[in-house]
């Protein structure tokens, strides 16, 4: 979507903003906006010092980012702003019997692109009125990573055109559930795991829980002939999006915890996707779920049978296809918020 605004309005200044140092560090170079920064804690001075200092001509915010006060600064000083790919259940704040008071920021966007229809009934409940339906940005996001067809020689080199296992954005229970999988199991195939938590004592730990060989992205050394490892551990932040093409099917993290991470990511390459329960508040998840191209699992004799049944070819090819499905019928979203948001532009 970012890139889409650019091309239509190129001498339009963009600042990108994060408040979680993952986002931050991963995107400080984009390309495609003037200047990325984080965006200080919700409060009312927070919220008035930053929105009077840039002075935004438009403000968007995505999917269940409601920060109160930075609405309210932004409605006081009547600037447009936008909720994208906006997403909510009946597990939010503002459907709770003490969400009455908070019920207020819902009236403060100008449009809500909303993912699906459940969320516009929703908004609706809550009387609500101003809503597209759009679908999911994300997906053209993905899309614009597969077609740019991104090769990493590390990875090449690695597995000597075998396909991997992607384990992508591991907490400790899917390293936990891997780790028993290797040591455990007769896979002999190739693995990369990018864990979550890139901090060296983290690393160590986790490598050295492996029976099996490993070696480290930022230690492996392409000059050699054979690298002499079943897995490869991405010790750094950037690179994962890019490695799922070459992967077979993935093992997603989070869903033992807060909530799954990204799965259009392996997705848009056609790779099956395993995860744990914590997965409903995700529109893509429910329904590749629905369709058989994800499978949630709540342990690791669930994680076993799933990965017996993805080494049967038909299985794997069959499940592929229904991700690669999902993409193209599901993309779009980006060009129908950039004509609406470039009317204010």
């Amino acid at each position: 979507m970012i890139v889409g605004l650019r091309k239509a309005n190129p001498d339009h200044f963009f600042l990108l903003t994060f408040f979680s140092p993952s986002g931050f560090i991963e995107h400080n170079d984009y390309e495609y906006v003037d200047a990325v920064n984080y965006l200080p804690l919700d409060s009312k001075l927070n919220a008035s010092l930053f929105i009077t200092a840039v002075n935004p001509k438009i403000a968007v915010f995505i999917k269940y980012e409601f920060w109160y006060f930075y609405f309210e600064a932004l409605a006081e000083r009547d600037i447009p702003l936008f909720m994208v790919s906006a997403k909510l259940t009946k597990n939010h704040l503002f459907f709770k019997w003490y969400g009455g008071s908070y019920r207020k920021v819902l009236q403060l966007p100008t449009l809500f692109f909303a993912q699906d229809n459940s969320t516009k009934l929703l908004l609706k409940e809550l009387e609500v009125e101003n809503i597209i339906v759009t679908g999911d940005t994300r997906i053209d996001r993905v899309l614009e990573v597969e077609q740019a067809g991104k090769s990493n020689k590390i990875v090449e080199w690695f597995l000597k055109k075998e396909k991997a296992v992607i384990v992508g954005s591991s907490w400790s229970v899917e390293e936990k559930i891997i780790t028993k999988w290797l040591n455990l199991s007769s896979y002999s195939g190739k693995v990369i795991i990018a864990p979550h938590e890139i901090d060296e004592h983290h690393i160590t730990d986790f490598s050295n829980s492996l029976k099996v060989k490993s070696i480290r992205y930022t230690q492996a050394d392409t000059q050699r002939t054979e690298p002499e490892a079943q897995v490869l551990i991405i010790d750094c932040i950037g690179v994962l999006r890019e490695i799922y093409s070459y992967g077979s099917w993935a093992l997603i993290g989070g869903g033992f915890s807060d909530g799954i991470h990204n799965i259009l990511e392996p997705t848009v390459f056609g790779l099956p996707v395993v995860f744990g329960p914590n997965y409903k508040k995700f529109v893509e998840a429910v329904d590749l779920i629905d369709q058989g191209g994800a499978i949630s699992i709540k342990n690791y004799a669930e994680f076993n049978e799933q990965s017996k049944k993805l080494r049967n070819f038909e299985v794997l090819t069959k499940r592929s296809k229904i991700c690669k499905t999902y993409i193209e019928n599901n993309h779009g979203a980006s060009a129908k918020v950039i004509h609406q948001i470039n009317q204010y532009l």
